[in-house]
């Protein structure tokens, strides 16, 4: 995962990746600068001691979960905000990648404020008791929100407020006044338009995580691909029936686009990777393997992931040219990950479990990205007749 995690540094939303087991191995400048830490504390403890005591134990269940059963992760749990030392609500989602055999080789992760989100639904949930007066401090409190916020009446949902952030994810138009249907008539049959017409019926308050959208940014009728988080809140009368809704969204797109280039990124890497005539092995920043292509797999006649380099000769049954078990730190890559070396015309003996042997020889060297930092190694292979 970290020899493309650069491609994140660039972006505001905080991006983290972890390996097959949930060890973090990087977060993006926009986590460190949102908690105040370094880089390195973030990944050698985690979010433990950036997590409110009382919301930890969940969120280490559910990642264990996740881990376990290979499914993406989602939990919200409040965070120190290193700026003012308060703690603040966050959506935290994990999605694992997946190597051409559905194994998961890593994870790219997301923390989401959504603290605002939080204070104003239980304003929201307060204000229909209220007075007028308090409905109109809660109408410029939603003004000024720095998320978008559409306030719709009746069951057309005619929009009575759409602030400043909502008007800016649709090129600054205003639709107040209009139905939704009216304002967009191309998300008419839209499964978030039947989600608004449910908790209107039924009072429920919804919640849709990733929702794809094509929006008319401009009003132009170019449609463009978006994905949000949705949260539908009721806004009842004083007589408790229900007489309009409150759509929160948050978007999405740069986290789900930076998500699918990561994705095209592996696949484009391991398309390049699988079809060269020898074989490649790929580690991270602290050794473990990562990759590890076809060639590779039918020399050693397995293909082992996650393997640390105490572990290289162990697990893939490596020896000395004359027959001796070899010592891990003096394998190629061994020494590319552990010291820095550039290995040419390395030579080992590998003992597959069919009980056949093959002389290998391989060039090793560790990465580097683009500011200097280690991000792996990697050994090119390839058989020798003895």
């Amino acid at each position: 995962m970290s020899i493309h995690a650069t491609a994140f540094d660039a972006l505001p939303i905080q991006v983290w990746t972890a390996r097959p087991d949930g060890t973090l191995d990087y977060v993006n400048p926009a986590v460190t600068d949102y908690f105040c830490v370094t880089a390195a504390s973030v990944l050698a403890h985690g979010w433990k001691n950036l997590c409110h005591p009382h919301d930890l134990i969940e969120a280490v269940q559910r990642w264990a979960s996740a881990l376990q059963t290979g499914e993406p992760y989602e939990v919200e749990f409040r965070l120190l905000r290193g700026a003012d030392r308060q703690y603040r609500w966050h959506v935290a989602r994990a999605f694992p990648v997946r190597d051409g055999s559905g194994t998961v080789t890593g994870w790219v992760g997301t923390n989401t404020d959504v603290d605002f989100i939080k204070r104003a639904q239980e304003q929201g949930q307060a204000t229909a008791a209220r007075a007028q007066m308090a409905r109109e401090r809660f109408r410029l409190l939603l003004s000024q929100a720095p998320v978008a916020i559409t306030v719709t009446e009746g069951p057309e949902h005619r929009v009575e407020l759409s602030n400043w952030r909502a008007r800016q994810i649709v090129g600054g138009r205003n639709v107040e006044g209009l139905t939704l249907a009216e304002a967009f008539p191309h998300l008419a049959g839209h499964e978030s338009m039947k989600r608004l017409d449910q908790a209107y019926r039924t009072g429920e308050r919804l919640e849709d995580r990733e929702v794809a959208f094509e929006l008319d940014r401009d009003g132009d009728g170019v449609l463009e691909p978006c994905w949000f988080d949705t949260t539908v809140e009721p806004l009842r009368d004083a007589g408790g029936a229900v007489s309009g809704l409150m759509v929160v969204s948050v978007e999405l797109t740069a986290t789900v686009l930076a998500r699918r280039e990561v994705e095209r990124l592996l696949a484009e890497r391991a398309a390049v990777l699988e079809n060269l005539p020898d074989g490649v092995i790929i580690t991270d920043a602290a050794g473990r393997i990562t990759f590890v292509n076809r060639r590779a797999e039918a020399l050693h006649g397995c293909a082992l992931l996650d393997v640390p380099p105490e572990h290289y000769a162990e697990a893939y049954s490596l020896y000395t040219e004359s027959g001796e078990p070899h010592p891990f730190d003096e394998l190629p890559l061994a020494r590319a990950i552990l010291r820095d070396e550039v290995v040419t015309g390395g030579r080992w003996r590998i003992r597959r479990s069919d009980g056949s042997e093959v002389l290998a020889q391989g060039d090793a060297q560790p990465l580097w990205s683009a500011d200097g930092h280690k991000i792996g190694a990697v050994v090119v292979v390839r058989e020798v007749t003895p």
